[in-house]
C-alpha cells in the first residue's frame, strides 16, 4: 500500500500512462487482502494488524480517484478506512483529555519482546487521519464522520505534545500511556499533527488536482500548490480555477498538452521563461509539462492556456 500510494501520487501529478498502468495493476492486487498487515515490519511481526497499512491503504485508494475519476476506488477506500476504526479509542477517562481517539498502531507487539495492545502511537493515526481528510474530500457519502473522527484523532496528538514550559514543546511522544500519562520516548516533531490541522481548516498542504478532457478526447491532468476549484476545456483553450491565500506566489504544473501559444493569469498575460526564477510570474514548457508560477492578487482567480491548433 505505502509503495502504491507513493506510485498514485506521481500518476495523479502526470497523469503518466506507464504510472496509471502500474498504479491500476497495484490496487487490483491489493483486494486480495481484508485486514491491514505489515507496514511496521522494521519492529513489528509482519502478520498483525496494523494501522499504518489501513493510511497507506485509504491514501493510495483516494488518490487513484482523484487521479481517475473511477468510483471504484473510493469503494475500495473507503473499505480501508473503516479497516482502521478498531484501532482508534472511542472512550476517554475524565482527567485523561487525550485518551479519546488515540490510535494504538497494532494488535500485537513491537520487537517481539512487549505489547502494544491498548498503548498508542499517534503517529501512526496522525498519517490515517490525514488519509481520512483526503477521502471526506472525494465525496465520501460519510464525509462527516471521517472528518469528525480525523479531527478527533488530530486534537488527540495535540493534547499529547508537551507544553510550552517543557524543553521538548510542541513535540509529541512515540507512545502515550493512557492511563498513566506517560510519554514516552522518541520525541517527534508536530508536523503529522499541524497537516491534519491545515487540512480541517481547509488549507491541505498536499498539491491540489483536478483532471480535464481536451476536444481530442485526451486528459489533461491539472496540478497546483492552490486549491484547483475547477478545470475545464475546450477547443481552444484550458482553463483552472485556482484558489490561495491573496498576496502569496504559488506554482502549478499541468500535464498532456502541447506547448501552449499563450498563459493568463487572473487576465495578465504571463511571459514565457527559460526558468521560473527568473522571473515574479512566469511559465516554461517541457516534455509535455507546463509549469507556472503566478502570483495571487485576490483569493480565486482562473489560469487560462491558450491551445495549440490541432496537427492538420
Amino acid at each position: 500500500a505505502g509503495p502504491a500510494y507513493d506510485l498514485w501520487r506521481y500518476a495523479r501529478l502526470t497523469g503518466d500512462p506507464r504510472a496509471l498502468a502500474a498504479g491500476e495493476k497495484a490496487l487490483l492486487f491489493m483486494r486480495q487482502f481484508r485486514v491491514p498487515r505489515g507496514a511496521q515490519a522494521w519492529e513489528c511481526p509482519l502478520y498483525e494488524p496494523d494501522i499504518l497499512a489501513a493510511a497507506y491503504a485509504v491514501l493510495a485508494y483516494t488518490d487513484a480517484y482523484r487521479a481517475t475519476g473511477n468510483a471504484d476506488w473510493l469503494q475500495d477506500a473507503e473499505y480501508w478506512a473503516q479497516s482502521g476504526v478498531p484501532f482508534v479509542y472511542a472512550w476517554r477517562l475524565p482527567s485523561r483529555p487525550g485518551m479519546q481517539h488515540a490510535t494504538i498502531p497494532v494488535f500485537g507487539s513491537t520487537f517481539f519482546t512487549h505489547s502494544w495492545l491498548g498503548l498508542p502511537v499517534q503517529w501512526n493515526g496522525l498519517v490515517y487521519a490525514y488519509g481520512l481528510f483526503h477521502l471526506a474530500d472525494c465525496g465520501s457519502p460519510r464525509a462527516d464522520f471521517w472528518r469528525t473522527l480525523a479531527h478527533g484523532i488530530t486534537v488527540s496528538g495535540a493534547y499529547q505534545q508537551f507544553g510550552p514550559d517543557d524543553s521538548r514543546a510542541g513535540t509529541y511522544p512515540d507512545s502515550y500511556n493512557v492511563w498513566t500519562g506517560a510519554r514516552n520516548a522518541a520525541y517527534i516533531n508536530p508536523e503529522d499533527i499541524m497537516v491534519n490541522l491545515l487540512a480541517y481548516l481547509g488549507h491541505d498542504p498536499d498539491f491540489s488536482s483536478a483532471r480535464a478532457s481536451l476536444a481530442s478526447g485526451a486528459r489533461v491532468h491539472v496540478s497546483s500548490g492552490a486549491r484547483v476549484v475547477k478545470a475545464a476545456a475546450d477547443e481552444t483553450q484550458l482553463t483552472a480555477r485556482l484558489r490561495f491565500f491573496s498576496g502569496e506566489t504559488t506554482y502549478s504544473l499541468i500535464a498532456g498538452l502541447a506547448k501552449p501559444q499563450a498563459v493568463t493569469w487572473e487576465g495578465r498575460s504571463l511571459p514565457s521563461v527559460s526558468a521560473l526564477s527568473e522571473a515574479g510570474e512566469g511559465w516554461t514548457y517541457r516534455d509535455g509539462l507546463l509549469f507556472v508560477r503566478h502570483k495571487h492578487r485576490q483569493t480565486e482567480g482562473e489560469l487560462a492556456v491558450s491551445l495549440a491548433p490541432p496537427a492538420s
